[in-house]
Formats: C-alpha cells, structure tokens, sequence
C-alpha cells in the first residue's frame, strides 16, 4: 500500500479562514439576534446550521489518497472514502492548473476545507474533483468517472498508480485552443 499526502496551499488556508470567519460571524450575530428577540428556536437553528455546514464540509474534504488492495482510495476527514477499483483506470495524466480553466461547478465545494464536487470543464469534460491545492494536478479516468486528485508528489502518484493498474496507460493532454 502506498499513501500519498494531500498538502494544502496557500490559497487553500486563506480561503478556509476566510470562510470560517464569515460562518462564525454569521452565526453569532444570527444567535445573538434571535435570543435578543427571545426566539430561542431560531437561535438554535442558525447555531445548528451554520455548524453543520462547517463541520459537513470539513468531512467530504479530501485528506489523502491510497493506491493498494486493488483499489485507489480517495481518503475523506470524516465521510466514507471513495474507492476506485484498479481494474477501472484506463489513463493517469499530469495536469497544468490551466487544464481547469473555465470549469463549471455542479455540485461541490470551492475553498472550505479543499475543492471537491462534481465539475464540468471545456478541457476534461465532466470530472470529480477531490483536491487540496490549484497545482500537481492528476487525472485519473476511470469507465465510469474522470476524478482530478493533488497527491504529494504528484509524479511518484501517477508512476505508483499507472504500475497498480493493469490497464492504465499514460495519457498526455492537449490544451484547448
């Protein structure tokens, strides 16, 4: 088995922060403002709500990901991890960041915790991305899905991965014009 970190950037940190505080802040001053009002309900609900949405997004984030048992696993904080049996990846391609230009987001976070979701993109068509950072991308198509990962380092992943899968073969992209 071999598992390969899934680092945060910079922008990651700042986003997460910057998100959070804007959470917090929003359930304070939504708390403060029904218990002022004395509707005790209502703060418990803004209190239950924003928390969730902190909590559920730091559980679907990405942690790391795992190559071994016949099975890629995308690693999750506090949710089920994703499992992609080897036998299913048929290509692993670095990526550039510019590869996601212009993606459409379905379903999915962009900044709370990681970036993860279902996306659309002119470039890979629809994917899932379960990523800590806007660089090492990797793509894995699978016949049922293409999922984009940031493991650490990104080409041992893919070497690691294409040598796991029996019938993976390298794919290199074309930017689109």
């Amino acid at each position: 088995m071999r598992r390969f970190a899934a680092p945060w950037d910079r922008q990651l940190l700042t986003s997460t922060i910057a998100l959070l505080a804007v959470i917090a802040f929003t359930a304070i001053a939504g708390t403060a403002g029904a218990l002022q009002a004395n509707m005790r309900g209502i703060a418990l609900a803004v209190a239950l709500f924003s928390s969730g949405i902190a909590v559920g997004a730091w559980a679907f984030a990405p942690r790391a990901y795992v190559i071994g048992g016949g099975r890629l696993r995308i690693l999750r904080n506090g949710w089920p991890s994703v499992a992609v049996p080897l036998s299913d990846v048929r290509s692993v391609s670095l990526l550039d960041a510019d590869a996601l230009r212009g993606s459409l987001k379905l379903l999915g976070m962009g900044g709370l915790f990681g970036y993860y979701g279902i996306f659309k993109s002119p470039v890979l068509g629809s994917y899932r991305l379960h990523a800590t950072r806007g660089s090492g991308l990797v793509l894995v198509r699978t016949q049922a899905h293409n999922h984009v990962l940031t493991p650490e380092p990104a080409e041992d992943f893919t070497e690691a991965l294409l040598a796991a899968a029996p019938k993976a073969r390298r794919e290199r992209l074309r930017p689109a014009r």
